[in-house]
């Protein structure tokens, strides 16, 4: 049987102990993991979910819903599931996404109160008590990411080889970068918060998705990933307004000690997720055959040197990264150059 006649079987009999009719049931377009949608048209609106069992988390998706809609963070109820097989049945926070609403955005006041729900629910998030079953974001999962730029970036996409010297300086570099990482204050973090995951709802609330990969980590880990966002690109001085603006807001055991230094947290984060994102990108693209991905490497590469500009422990390794890695991705043939204004 075809996999969405077994989704349609599997939910048909849930939707009817809900109460709830079936109008249609059509698929819809996931995003960069297995996962595979179909909208329902029910009242009230709900996704039918299919994600190979031995992939993806459906199971924590559903402890983590729970736990944040406890709190009041907008995330999808889950209504049924079956994990064994991979199934389940959502609330559909709809089709119109924070990258949606930004694309309409006239003036960078007008992506300023965009961003005002994101950042109210991101502040509600970093509130709510933690549990046991949000991992650490442990320096040995931070270097892990670190390493997927040299695996897929630097070897997969752009083939250059390493050499033994090259290899100890970025273990030194990583090392470092990721014990200052590890001093800030820990908070819940989405891990992938992006305008792509931020539905924007018909009350002009928000709710979250894509968040089975949360952890207990870095505070400015989810702020960095809406402010230098991967699909997005606001001028620095607008993307640091907001992040101190943002800053003000803490509680006082999670602000800091200074603009500065959440400034420099900031930044360092951001190098972290976007030398991360490129191997991702890199590998969703081989891997997988996502090539589409391939064209927001530009942007990201800009938002590497971005934050290699601002922090004083990055500089050795901005000029190694112009002379050896840049210099070759902007031969390939999907670069196109992208700058940061000020």
């Amino acid at each position: 049987m075809a996999l969405h006649l077994e989704l349609v079987a599997w939910a048909e009999p849930q939707l009817a102990v809900l109460k709830i009719e079936k109008k249609d049931f059509m698929p819809i377009v996931g995003d960069a993991g297995f996962r595979q949608y179909f909208r329902l048209h029910t009242t009230p609106a709900l996704l039918a979910v299919y994600g190979p069992p031995d992939i993806e988390k459906h199971e924590q998706f559903t402890q983590i819903s729970a736990h944040w809609r406890a709190h009041n963070i907008n995330a999808p109820q889950v209504y049924a599931h079956d994990f064994d097989r991979g199934f389940l049945l959502i609330e559909d926070f709809g089709q119109h996404s924070l990258a949606d609403q930004l694309q309409h955005c006239q003036t960078l006041a007008d992506v300023a109160v965009a961003y005002s729900a994101p950042l109210q629910h991101l502040r509600a998030l970093q509130t709510v008590p933690t549990t046991p079953f949000y991992p650490l974001y442990s320096a040995d999962l931070l270097l892990q990411e670190l390493h997927l730029f040299t695996e897929w970036f630097v070897a997969g996409l752009l083939n250059i080889v390493l050499t033994e010297t090259e290899k100890n300086q970025l273990k030194g570099l990583f090392d470092a970068v990721v014990a200052q990482l590890s001093e800030q204050p820990n908070v819940i973090v989405h891990r992938d918060f992006h305008c792509r995951n931020i539905q924007v709802l018909a009350d002009h609330n928000v709710g979250l998705i894509d968040f089975q990969d949360a952890v207990f980590g870095p505070i400015t880990y989810d702020l960095v990933s809406l402010l230098k966002d991967c699909y997005q690109l606001w001028p620095k001085t607008f993307v640091q307004t907001e992040a101190l603006n943002y800053r003000k807001t803490l509680p006082a055991h999670l602000a800091m000690a200074s603009d500065a230094a959440f400034l420099e947290a900031f930044h360092l984060m951001g190098w972290q997720r976007h030398m991360k994102v490129l191997g991702i990108f890199s590998r969703l693209a081989l891997r997988d055959n996502k090539r589409r991905y391939i064209d927001d490497l530009p942007r990201v590469i800009a938002y590497v040197g971005d934050a290699m500009s601002e922090c004083p422990l990055l500089m050795p390794f901005k000029n190694w990264f112009d002379a050896r890695i840049f210099s070759v991705a902007k031969t390939q043939p999907w670069f196109n150059s992208v700058t940061i204004q000020t």
